[in-house]
């Protein structure tokens, strides 16, 4: 008998097995080992002094779903999350957005503006950041960061590859430079994030700025969106309901391993990191329904749907900082970059430094409608509405006086998006515009800006524009004196700051933070006692020199005069531009894409460049192809993604995506048919059909079978 039962559970076991192969049964995947978030580096007082890796990372429609009380679930969706918030800062950002708009949390991170002051419903992306901006990732590279934007999606969605040139990154890796095998559900798996991630921190020897997104948890949530979910969720629900819940648990659980990994990454390398996680959003949840269900909220009109519905989490882990230096934080996101900023220990601009004092004072940015409940200053919303609409105004301004001065420059070189920047001392065609004053220019006060590009030129005689307290009685390139006193220009630039009339054409007045402005081609000479002529710097231990000819901007770091000429200190086109000096009492907008080429271009990558072919297996085709009239060439070289399309005679082929150095292609007969040369070429082309970048032609020639 116990013979017969042991036979009967064998056989009924294995009827089990095949049943549960049968209906596509996945098993869970292999767990990661307990969180890691030990340091595993010891550092030496040289090690610390080097500017650290800043790495951000957004993830989208990140939350803690464990919030929702009523709710159980199977196992931690996130439990290198919550380990994190035991040991480091971490804290809410109380955000302006739900269930969807990515971008316009993006912007507030990145810039400083909040989506409080652009109309409602709009994506600044997409409307107004049209020209250079100032942002983290123009600041940083002013201060020799390598800057890369990542996300995995398409490189034209919010305009994001013309919105991240702009706003000053060097590269951004988009979709269709990602892999078809890393999809995990209808969209690129966060790992693959991650992975690129460390793969630009390992391919540049100096300190990197990382903005990243992912995909992977992004709407919708209905239950088949993964091949499993992993994560049982019980509650007082129906089915789908809580169907939808354990989908979203289940990204949730995608996003956790990947911030485990990047943190596992960077905890055993020899570089200063630091490592920001936040959600943009709250999940919609499809409509709402696992938030009601549960009994989270009553619904829209919850009279804590602010809070509930409107924070999310953000992390803040490093490798090099001590433990002791943990905070908990509740902010709005626009005050993050300048938080950030603070705890690399990096030099921010007079606007960043704004907004540091400001979030003492006022850490989160809530609707108007709460401004009486949470106590909020309406005048000091009023400064920072103010300041950020003339830093807008001005470098728009400046994007379009240079626009209109390249046409008739001489020796420029015009990257296409209004950033110009041309060769050492070349301005001509644009110096003649003596009266034209104080467009480009910020206004009296604390709240005075520097913000105009190179070349900026000012109007018909107009007076100041873009900030409180403007005047109307100041010369051609010139800085006002006072303690609030600011930089303006070079070549050809007409803007004023400050308060008095009191200065000379490229000279700067007196003061303690009295700022120069440089003349065409001049080089910006900072803290010289009185100088008073063209392109030197007023007196002060503030004093600093703004940008020459063909500089992008204005870099807020204190004491860190630049060549005024396009390019560096011994006047070659192509490395400090727009990095300009700024006392902690002016205002100055970060000089957009400050890198450039040395054609004096400003340097942007998107993806990997141009793809590569090493070489074409067969070298040669046979007229007719094989036996059944088929024909197969394989291009090796890379790297290739999603987007890369082998291009034959300049016609689109079906690729088939091999790995990141192969894709392989079968032929139509009729380009066998007869003896000829094939042009062989890969492009990389977006889902337009737009060709983003291409590869060198390979020749490779059909012959006549050999007998």
């Amino acid at each position: 008998m116990p013979l017969l039962l042991r036979l009967t559970a064998l056989t009924c076991g294995l009827f089990l097995l095949i049943i549960l192969q049968a209906s596509g049964y996945i098993r869970p995947p292999v767990p990661l080992p307990p969180p890691e978030i030990e340091i595993q580096t010891e550092w030496s007082p040289e090690e610390l002094q080097k500017p650290p890796n800043i790495i951000i990372l957004l993830s989208e429609a990140f939350w803690d779903i464990t919030q929702i009380k009523s709710l159980q679930f199977s196992e931690d969706p996130a439990p290198m999350f919550h380990a994190l918030q035991e040991k480091f800062t971490h804290g809410t950002l109380l955000s302006p957005m739900f269930g969807g708009g990515t971008a316009n949390v993006e912007l507030e991170v990145l810039t400083g503006h909040s989506m409080r002051f652009f109309p409602e419903d709009s994506t600044p992306y997409e409307q107004y950041i049209k020209q250079p901006t100032a942002s983290l990732a123009s600041l940083l590279s002013d201060q020799g960061y390598t800057t890369t934007a990542i996300s995995p999606f398409y490189h034209w969605f919010f305009n994001s590859s013309e919105v991240y040139k702009h706003l000053g990154f060097s590269r951004f890796i988009s979709l269709e430079y990602f892999n078809p095998d890393e999809y995990v559900g209808p969209y690129i798996g966060d790992h693959a994030v991650v992975r690129r991630i460390i793969e630009e921190t390992e391919r540049n020897p100096g300190p990197d700025f990382i903005f990243a997104n992912t995909m992977e948890n992004h709407y919708h949530y209905w239950p088949g969106k993964f091949k499993k979910n992993h994560i049982e969720v019980k509650g007082n629900m129906s089915n789908a309901t809580t169907g939808i819940a354990e989908t979203y648990a289940q990204g949730l659980s995608g996003a956790d391993r990947a911030l485990q990994e990047l943190i596992a990454h960077f905890s055993r390398v020899k570089e200063p990191t630091i490592i920001v996680f936040f959600g943009d959003h709250l999940p919609s949840l499809e409509k709402l329904l696992v938030y009601k269900e549960s009994k989270y909220i009553s619904g829209e009109d919850d009279p804590d749907f602010l809070e509930k519905m409107h924070n999310t989490p953000v992390v803040i882990w490093s490798n090099y900082l001590p433990k002791e230096s943990k905070e908990e934080l509740h902010m709005s996101p626009s005050f993050l970059g300048p938080y950030i900023l603070n705890l690399a220990k990096q030099p921010g601009s007079p606007y960043t430094d704004f907004l540091s004092d400001l979030y003492r004072k006022m850490p989160v940015l809530p609707p108007k409608t709460y401004y009486e409940a949470m106590n909020i200053d309406v005048n000091l919303v009023q400064q920072y509405e103010a300041r950020q609409k003339a830093i807008l105004a001005l470098e728009k301004q400046a994007a379009a006086s240079s626009a209109t001065a390249s046409p008739g420059s001489d020796g420029v070189a015009t990257s296409g998006d209004g950033v110009d920047s041309g060769e050492a001392n070349s301005a001509t065609g644009i110096s003649e515009t003596a009266d034209s004053s104080t467009s480009g220019a910020a206004g009296s006060s604390d709240m005075s800006n520097t913000a105009v590009g190179a070349r900026a030129t000012g109007g018909d005689g107009s007076s100041a524009t873009g900030g409180d307290g403007t005047v109307d009685s100041s010369t051609n390139g010139a800085a006002g004196s006072g303690d609030a006193s600011n930089a303006v220009v070079g070549a050809g630039a007409t803007g004023i700051a400050g308060t008095a009339d009191s200065s000379t054409s490229g000279a700067a007045g007196s003061g303690d933070a009295s700022n120069a402005a440089v003349g065409a081609g001049a080089t910006g000479i900072a803290g010289t006692a009185d100088s008073s002529t063209s392109g030197a710097a007023g007196s002060g231990d503030a004093s600093n020199a703004a940008v020459g000819a063909g500089a992008t901007g204005i870099a807020g770091t204190a004491d860190s005069s630049t060549s005024g000429a396009a390019g560096s200190t011994s006047g070659a086109a192509g490395s400090t531009s727009g990095a300009a000096g700024s006392s902690d009492t002016s205002d100055a907008a970060v000089g957009a894409g400050a890198r450039v080429d040395t054609k004096g271009m400003p340097l942007f990558i998107l993806g990997y460049g141009e793809p590569l072919i090493e070489r074409v297996s067969p070298a040669s085709l046979t007229v007719g192809g094989d036996a059944f009239g088929r024909s197969q060439l394989t291009v090796h070289g890379g790297r290739y993604g999603l987007g890369s399309t082998v291009f034959i005679n300049g016609e689109p082929q079906q690729t088939t995506w091999q790995s990141e150095s192969s894709l392989s292609v079968n032929l139509p007969k009729a380009l066998t048919t007869n003896a000829a040369t094939l042009d062989v070429q890969v492009r990389v082309v977006d889902s337009k059909n737009r060709v983003l970048a291409a590869s060198r032609i390979i020749k490779v020639p059909v012959q006549e079978k050999k007998h």
